[in-house]
Formats: structure tokens, sequence, C-alpha cells
């Protein structure tokens, strides 16, 4: 569901303070080009309970296993005639090579070590997409069109 020019102000303010309120920080923000990006955001899962990412047990559980983020796009088609929202949201997967697994057993798995690295004060490390978060796309849209005053889309029904 599209809302009017005039609006667009208002639902970018909206899109804003809602990344704001769950702990989002924006890395491009271009209104003229109707784009907001987030840096990703590091949760742990049922380690990190003020946080909303998650949606069931299943999504605390993964988080808390494996070093997942979540990354924030917003954009609005176009900004200048009858716009369109749309949120997405992309779950990353922090993966650091090196690793050197023990088959007689996991306890005396180790991590290579680059010493330059080291002294730099650096690990590598490199962020893999390993899916999306609908249900998080859609509390975070809920949540814009609650501030900036439009209506939620009904949901697609079969007839």
């Amino acid at each position: 569901m599209g809302f009017e020019p005039e609006r667009y102000p208002a639902v970018f303010d909206a899109a804003m303070r809602t990344l704001g309120e769950w702990r989002f920080v924006p890395d491009r923000i271009d209104a003229a080009r109707g784009v907001i990006t987030t840096y990703p955001k590091r949760t742990a899962g049922l380690a990190t309970l003020w946080d909303r990412e998650q949606t069931g047990l299943d999504d605390e559980v993964r988080d808390l296993l494996h070093q997942h983020e979540r990354k924030v796009r917003i954009t609005f088609d176009p900004p200048e005639e009858p716009s369109s929202l749309l949120v997405e949201v992309a779950i990353l997967r922090v993966r650091r090579p090196g690793w050197r697994v023990e088959t007689d057993a996991l306890r005396f798995s180790s991590y290579s070590v680059d010493p330059g690295l080291r002294r730099r004060g650096e690990q590598p490390e490199y962020r893999e997409v390993i899916g999306t978060d609908p249900d998080l796309e859609a509390r975070l849209d809920a949540r814009i069109r609650e501030l900036a005053g439009i209506a939620t889309p009904a949901p697609f029904t079969h007839d």
C-alpha cells in the first residue's frame, strides 16, 4: 500500500525513529533517493534478552549458537510520487577463517593465527548472508506505519 508524496517526510522520519527504537545504527541515509541502510547489528539470542529481533525460541537459539547479525534496508520507491515502503532484513553469519578441527576431540580444536594481524589488533572475519527475516521485516514495517499514521496493508489471502 502506498502513501501520498506529502507524507514522505513523515514516513521517512518514522523509519529513522523505528530504527533507533530497535537500536539499529544507520549506515546510509539518502532521503533524495529514498534509501536507509544500517550497519549489521549483532545479537546473541537468549544471552541478549534486551534485543527484540528474534521472533521465536528457534531464532533465539540459532542466534545464541551462531554469530548472527541483522542488517536493515528500507526503500521508498519512488519518493517523489505516490510511494511504497519496503523493509528488508538480511541475516548475516559471521565467519572467522582458520578453524582447525581436531578429529579426536573437538575440545582440542584451535584457530590458526596470523601474527601480523594480531600485532595490528585485527582478526580476519567475513559476513555471509544466510537468509532474510520476514517476521522482523513485518514488525518494523508495522511500527513505521504506526508512527507515520499510515495504514498497514492487509495480508494477502487466497479466495
